[in-house]
């Protein structure tokens, strides 16, 4: 950015007119910022959102009631005064929630919502109220269906539990689980659903209410669904299933070369039968003359993939063609020479390899080409063409500083702020006194300068805006330090020290009807609800005996206590001839009724009635004489494995299988387990489950026969006293490993296996690396024995192959010696046949 185009501006992210464009010079004296108050920030300017200057914010400013009386009173000091929004209880039922009105007399007769009461007066109900105080709500009466429920103290008694019509004396137990083989479809039947029996899911079938077993073996393979398969771990067709029965004659396996295992199938995965698995099958370069010459005997030959030297500047690096000519100008890169070719540069020339890293410019500001150099035309080296020096104040406390380094210091040039109002903007002094009064425009404050108004502002230096004015209303209202006091709390016209206080309830006898009159309903009289009533105003007492009861309503009644029908009411006169009594066997006294408890007038009470099983053969036998007969609650033992203990029926067969607990025996199940169980009665646990290990294991009568009695991985019927794997007449165990090769560098006399470990001279030169002068002697396989042998190889290049084919590694994977341990000598007889090629 040029220095005349340069600016100033406020870099501070908090500030509101913060300037975020990078060519902006920091001036931070220039950032204005909200208060954290009211203010907002809106495109860079500071919006004052507190018009009144009161700490609260426009949007928040609310009027509303400040008379501590009401019951909607604000006590928050930011609230507008606006009593006409004022709301107050009545002083009879009404309550004040949380600032609003709560109408506790949803009726409106005086008498509070907690204080009325209602009930049922039907007589025909079983919980009717006699009580003639109480309000007629028959929508709580209750009654009895007329079918088994019956109704004592005013309480229903349901006799029906389950509610299906047949009342608890009439029911019969069943299994009424429709899933269930046994399933009762009676709706009268009562559920017992532990008498129910089920099918188990798997081969049970249900035949007129009966289990029917169709598994006659217990293996949780129906009859119809036996099947055979292969057992055999190791097979490809292996079945894992538990339930199928072994016959490991269709056992199918694969032939330890190429073939795989595909979901139970072998795959042939050696199409042309040639010992190569297909995905090892490779083509390649057979052609000696090629760069890319693959010498590897198994590559089939496909020359059109041969690569070869062509061109001068080409050569041969490990199987690849490499052009030696990066910019293919038909100079090699050896032959390059590099340098700068761009034209617009200072040190431009005709070089054969372009390096423009190497040319060097004229920056277009001070400097210049002059003969291939770049000229600097900046005599003081301050980044200012000599032509383009200039002068400016260069004194950082002016207003008008320039802090561009570059500037020639002429500090008569400055500009200054006076300190009080000023400020420096874009480098000119801003006034901010706009009336030179010495008070900044910021600090300006306007008021009200009326003096009949309650708030005038006598300060000279006050502003005047008669429209922030406030006056008194000439009627109630006083003026106390700038303030208005209203003095009409109430707002009706009549100032508070001359008002008159009186009940305004009308449902008061006392009511005052006049509008001026102020509700202290404290003063409210109310008739009693009971006998009283109102005449002008005043109380007349209807109730001459103060008993509660009307002069015109006296009534005589029983006042025994030991009646029934005793009448505790003070107010009733005393007639005894209308006491009832009860018999003091059975009968009981409700609600001043006779209620008579014994239905069969037997002289035994209803509730101690008592029916039960008088079957002596039954387990619940109740042998007491007083007990009625009812046999259809008699239980009796099942005279298999139940036990009948004070009256209860023990089951002792848990699992239902007829065979009783202290009888069962474990054991285990699983038809694929050697030691398993076909025993029906036997419970499973199939942790007691042997089995063989699928290598040389047996079963015989259930138990496991251990046939790898030195625990080597070879049965013993197949164990071998010499293992020879490579048939050289040598035990395994007794081969020395090394170079088995005579044309090797590191050949060893002594070994009798070769473990892959020979090492050979280059081509041309002998183990001791001396330069055999053979340029035109032919490399190859020179041993007859080796697959790829040569006879028209002069040295021998170490990549002869030898033919042993690895057929079996027994059971343990690996143990190429047979000696049970998979360790060095089987590693190094496998490194002896390492890509060897397999032929039939």
């Amino acid at each position: 950015m040029c220095d005349d185009n340069e600016g100033e501006g406020c870099t501070d992210a908090s500030a509101c007119n913060y300037d975020s464009d990078p060519t902006t010079d920091t001036n931070n004296t220039l950032c204005t910022y909200v208060d954290g108050v009211c203010d907002t920030c809106v495109d860079g300017l500071i919006v004052d959102n507190d018009a009144d200057n009161d700490g609260v914010c426009d949007d928040n400013e609310i009027q509303g009631c400040t008379d501590p009386a009401a019951c909607n009173y604000d006590s928050d000091p930011t609230t507008d005064t606006n009593n006409t929004l004022c709301t107050y209880v009545d002083g009879v039922c009404d309550t004040c929630v949380d600032g609003l009105i709560v109408d506790n007399d949803a009726d409106n007769d005086g008498v509070c919502d907690d204080n009325e009461v209602e009930g049922c007066t039907d007589a025909t109900a079983c919980n009717y109220d006699s009580d003639p105080t109480t309000d007629t709500n028959n929508t709580l009466c209750t009654y009895v269906d007329g079918v088994c429920e019956t109704c004592v103290d005013g309480l229903i008694v349901d006799n029906d539990a389950d509610n299906d019509g047949v009342c608890d004396d009439n029911e019969v137990e069943g299994c009424t689980d429709p899933a269930a083989c046994n399933y009762d479809s009676d709706p009268t039947t009562d559920t017992n659903n532990t008498l129910c029996t089920y099918v188990d899911g798997v081969c049970d079938t249900c035949v007129d209410g009966l289990i029917v077993d169709n598994d006659a073996d217990n293996d949780g393979v129906c009859d119809d669904n036996e099947v055979e398969g292969c057992t055999d771990a190791t097979a490809c067709n292996y079945d894992s299933d538990p339930t199928t029965d072994t016959n490991n004659t269709l056992c199918t396996y694969v032939d330890g070369v190429c073939d795989t295992c595909v979901d139970g199938l072998i795959v042939d995965n050696d199409a042309d039968n040639d010992g190569v698995c297909d995905d090892n099958e490779v083509e390649g370069c057979t052609d000696a003359t090629a760069c890319n010459y693959d010498s590897d005997p198994t590559t089939d030959t496909n020359n059109t993939l041969c690569t070869y030297v062509t061109a001068d500047c080409e050569s041969c690096i490990n199987g690849q063609v490499i052009l030696n000519d990066a910019d293919e100008d038909g100079i090699c890169d050896e032959d390059e020479v590099a340098g700068c070719t761009d034209p617009s540069a200072c040190n431009a020339g005709d070089f054969t390899d372009t390096d423009n890293s190497l040319c060097a410019y004229a920056d277009d500001n001070c400097e210049s080409c002059l003969n291939g150099s770049v000229i600097l035309s900046d005599a003081d080296n301050d980044g200012v063409c000599d032509e383009n020096e200039v002068e400016g104040c260069t004194d950082a406390t002016a207003c008008n500083y320039d802090s561009t380094p570059t500037t020639d210091t002429n500090n008569t040039l400055c500009t200054y702020v006076d300190g009080v109002c000023d400020t420096c903007v874009d480098g000119l002094i801003v006034d901010n006194d706009a009336d030179n009064d010495g008070v900044c425009d910021d600090n300006e404050v306007q008021g009200c300068t009326d003096p009949e108004a309650c708030n005038y502002d006598s300060n000279p230096t006050t502003d005047t805006n008669n429209t922030l004015c406030t006056y008194v209303d000439g009627i109630c209202d006083s003026c106390v330090d700038g303030q208005i006091v209203d003095n009409d709390a109430d707002n009706d016209g009549v100032c508070d020290d001359n008002e008159v206080q009186g009940c305004t309830d009308p449902e008061a006898c006392n009511y005052d009807s006049d509008p001026t009159t102020d509700t202290d309903n404290t003063l409210c009289t109310y008739v009693d609800g009971v006998c009283e009533t109102c005449v002008d105003g005043q109380i007349v007492d209807n109730d001459a005996d103060n008993d509660g009861v009307c002069d015109g309503a006296e009534a005589e009644g029983c006042t025994d206590p030991e009646a029934c029908n005793y009448d505790s009411d003070p107010t009733t006169d005393t007639n005894n001839t209308l006491c009832t009594y009860v018999d003091g066997i059975c009968e009981t006294c409700v609600d001043g009724q006779i209620v008579d408890n014994d239905a069969d007038n037997d002289g035994v009470c209803d509730d101690n009635e008592v029916e039960g099983c008088t079957d002596a053969t039954a387990c619940n036998y109740d042998s007491d004489p007083t007990t009625d007969t009812n046999n259809t609650l008699c239980t009796y033992v099942d005279g298999v494995c139940d036990t009948c203990v004070n009256g209860q029926i023990v089951d002792n067969d848990a699992d239902n299988d007829g065979v009783c607990d202290g009888a069962e025996v474990q054991g285990c199940t699983d038809p694929a387990a050697c030691n398993y169980d076909s025993d029906p009665t036997t419970d499973t646990n199939n942790t007691l489950c042997t089995y063989v290990d699928g290598v040389c294991e047996t079963c015989v009568n259930g138990e496991i026969v251990d046939n790898d009695a030195n625990d080597n991985g070879i049965c013993d019927n197949d164990e071998v006293e010499c293992p020879d794997f490579n048939n050289n007449d040598i035990c395994d165990g007794d081969e020395i490993f090394g170079c088995t090769y005579g044309g090797a560098c590191n050949f060893d006399l002594n070994a009798t296996a070769d473990d892959g470990s020979c090492v050979y001279a280059n081509p041309g030169f002998d183990c001791d690396g001396n330069d055999l002068g053979g340029a035109d002697l032919f490399y190859g396989c020179t041993y007859p024995e080796a697959l790829n042998y040569s006879a028209a190889a002069d040295i021998d290049n170490g990549s002869c192959t030898f033919l042993d084919v690895i057929t079996d590694i027994g059971p343990c994977y690996f143990d190429v010696t047979n000696d049970g341990v998979v360790n060095t000598p089987d590693l190094l007889i496998l490194l002896q046949y390492w890509e060897s090629t397999c032929v039939e």
